[in-house]
């Protein structure tokens, strides 16, 4: 059996609604589909199915059944692919006769709300991932402070270890023992020179 859809539009919006056996159009709770047109009157038209044909039937309605530019009157005729119904005082019913596809039909309104749709810009941003971070910058100020500090303590080792080096005992400051090695020896070969020479003086006489 041929799938029918029936795609109705007027100023409250559009929806797709399959018929599956009968369906009556009006504004009102009498009628199987509610529609929110103030020209429909309580049952204003029935579509329904016999068998592989679908037919159509006014209701009696104030403003009546109009298919393809025709007001429809008395028995109920027949619909075809394409056709386009109106009723009430904006509503169009365009007919759709097909074979069956796996869409699910819908029966409700179709609605878009504006909060709902993002920006494209931000879609872009959102598949772009983060932006690469610039890399981290070491702080020259504790570095330079650090080495500061280091310099200055082996700066302090340093002159602890000459200090310690050529530091004095006051009795070696009275035998001229505080002297760098090289200069007491050299002053050592000296005074034995000097006593050398005046012991030879003294054999010779």
């Amino acid at each position: 059996m041929d799938q029918v859809t029936l795609h109705i539009e007027n100023s409250s919006g559009r929806q797709d609604y399959e018929l599956v056996q009968e369906v009556t159009i009006g504004r009102t709770d009498a009628s199987t589909l509610v529609l929110s047109d103030s020209g429909l009157s309580r049952r204003n038209t029935t579509i329904f199915r016999d068998g592989d044909t679908v037919l159509v039937v006014d209701e009696n309605s104030l403003n009546g059944t109009i298919l393809n530019g025709s007001k429809i009157t008395g028995a109920a005729q027949e619909l075809r692919d394409g056709d386009v119904l109106r009723i009430g005082s904006d509503t169009s019913i365009r007919i759709s006769i097909g074979a069956a596809t796996s869409q699910t039909s819908i029966q409700q309104p179709i609605t878009v709300e504006r909060s709902n749709i993002t920006p494209v810009a931000a879609n872009i941003s959102q598949l772009s991932g983060p932006v690469a971070s610039e890399p981290k910058r070491l702080p020259l100020i504790p570095i330079a402070a650090g080495l500061m500090i280091f310099a200055i303590i082996f700066l302090a080792i340093v002159a602890y270890f000459v200090a310690t080096r050529y530091r004095c005992s006051p009795a070696q400051r009275q035998v001229n023992l505080c002297r760098p090695s090289r200069l007491r020896q050299r002053y050592q070969c000296e005074s034995s020179i000097r006593s050398a020479g005046k012991t030879k003086m003294i054999s010779t006489t």
